[in-house]
């Protein structure tokens, strides 16, 4: 209270108004705690008006960064980058250090999303580091600036950086408030995301578990802030080949999340394009295309066709649409997909391999060689470059070269790559499908050996493909007509 610097009004009916106005925004900030945001969010900018009625600067201040953290909460963010900033002017005004190092901290993570604007939110987190100095540096200031590091360099694709910035927060969070804290828990989720990212799923699915354990512990059963906890781990296990499980934490996740932010959140579309996904590994062709199209038009409408998270949704509803011979729908998605990708985050950056790998299995199902091979070359190199060679992510695009190389005869080059492919893919994921179609590449690639051994390993790679691609029957029709002709016309070996 001493060394406070902000002074208290002067005119008792201000100092009244202002007194009530605080007590509003706690009410506020106590509801969006309690999972209720829609019921405050007219609240918020009532009192907004309120403390400008006022004109005391510390009140605006911390109205602003009320208004703002609600309107992040409800998915606009574009609004919240607003009254984080208005609220920063506010408070340096007034000498109201905590609201300015709250403001210039959370602008960082609204702006992570687009890579082009990371220079400007390391110009935030700087003025959030600097103004905490002067009012004197607590943990809390530390952890908060090694989570929106990480989060920007998991953003950009420096995976291995931030796993480093989330491990030192992760220590400080449980040296300051102990292994149990909430403070820890979210230092958990994020760590598991980027783990995840980095290939490390059995890590992901550790701390993905401490962290949705951490969410209960604080917040109950029932509370929407579980939902992007249940989420992550939802994709986590779906990655592990437990999709049972995956596909219920997420619907656990949209139940939590449309009740309490209603049908129409941006939110809401992450939740529906893994339901999507899991749906359309299983066949179920027309539900998982009205989760697509429901998810891309929350998310478009909320922030433009051109936002990357849009792109996701389309590259995801484009491998579906291929699964389905749909390639013409296919082509234009995974098109705009990439365009949108490489002129947002540049040609190189990890995300623009997505696209790419799924123009290069359409050339391959078109036969198109040489298109093929120079996508998926390209896939490779950036995930190479970007992850290291012995990235798991970088199987999918050695299996496709190896494929290229089996469909032009030349079976030797192939053997390498599909090797590699496979010793990457059962080193990462039990997904059956994934191993499923490594198997057979290989396999492939060894059935015409003119070794008893190469052949006979041949002929058990395919079964064991086989085997993997019945376990979801409904989605791999096509892939086990391959493999049983493969198998008709490569008899087994009589010794």
């Amino acid at each position: 209270m001493l060394r406070d610097r902000v002074a208290p009004p002067t005119d008792p009916a201000i100092a009244a108004e202002v007194e009530a106005v605080r007590d509003e925004l706690a009410r506020i900030k106590a509801v969006a705690d309690a999972g209720r945001p829609r019921e405050i969010v007219d609240a918020a900018d009532q009192a907004l008006t309120r403390a400008e009625a006022t004109e005391y600067l510390p009140l605006i201040a911390e109205a602003h960064l009320r208004r703002g953290l609600v309107r992040e909460i409800i998915g606009d963010e574009a609004d919240a980058e607003i009254e984080f900033v208005a609220a920063w002017h506010a408070a340096l005004a007034s000498d109201h250090d905590e609201i300015a190092v709250r403001a210039a901290g959370y602008l960082p993570r609204v702006l992570a999303d687009v890579v082009e604007r990371h220079p400007q939110a390391m110009i935030w987190q700087d003025n959030a580091t600097a103004v905490a100095r002067r009012r004197g540096l607590v943990p809390g200031d530390d952890l908060f600036r090694l989570k929106n590091l990480g989060a920007l360099d998991e953003k950009a694709g420096r995976y291995a950086d931030a796993v480093a910035r989330y491990r030192e927060a992760l220590a400080l969070a449980e040296a300051e408030y102990g292994a149990d804290s909430s403070e820890a828990g979210h230092v958990h989720e994020a760590l598991s995301l980027t783990l995840r990212l980095a290939g490390d799923y059995q890590g992901a699915r550790e701390h993905g578990e401490l962290a949705l354990a951490s969410a209960r512990r604080t917040y109950g059963d029932e509370h929407p802030k579980l939902a992007p906890v249940l989420q992550s781990l939802a994709m986590i296990l779906g990655d592990l080949g437990d999709e049972a499980a995956a596909e219920a934490a997420t619907r656990e996740a949209l139940r939590l999340t449309e009740r309490a932010y209603g049908p129409e959140n941006p939110r809401l579309a992450f939740m529906l394009n893994d339901l999507a996904v899991s749906t359309c590994e299983h066949g179920r062709w027309a539900e998982a295309e009205a989760l697509y199209r429901r998810a891309i038009e929350i998310r478009e409408s909320a922030l433009g066709r051109d936002h990357q998270l849009v792109t996701t949704l389309l590259y995801n509803f484009a491998t579906c649409l291929l699964r389905q011979d749909r390639r013409d729908e296919a082509r234009a998605l995974l098109e705009e997909a990439l365009a949108t990708r490489e002129e947002g985050l540049g040609a190189d950056h990890p995300k623009v391999a997505f696209p790419l790998l799924g123009l290069a299995d359409l050339a391959i199902d078109e036969g198109r060689l040489d298109d093929a091979e120079r996508l998926f070359r390209r896939a490779l190199e950036i995930r190479e470059a970007s992850l290291g060679v012995d990235h798991p992510r970088t199987a999918f695009p050695l299996g496709g070269l190896a494929e290229v190389a089996v469909e032009r005869g030349k079976l030797r080059d192939a053997i390498p790559l599909a090797e590699r492919a496979l010793e990457l893919r059962q080193r990462a994921s039990t997904e059956a499908s994934e191993l499923a179609d490594a198997r057979f590449i290989l396999a492939r690639a060894l059935g015409d050996d003119r070794s008893q051994r190469a052949r006979a390993r041949a002929r058990e790679l395919a079964e064991e493909a086989r085997a993997g691609f019945a376990a979801h029957p409904e989605g791999s029709a096509r892939d086990l007509e391959k493999v049983d002709a493969w198998l008709k016309g490569h008899p087994a070996i009589v010794r």
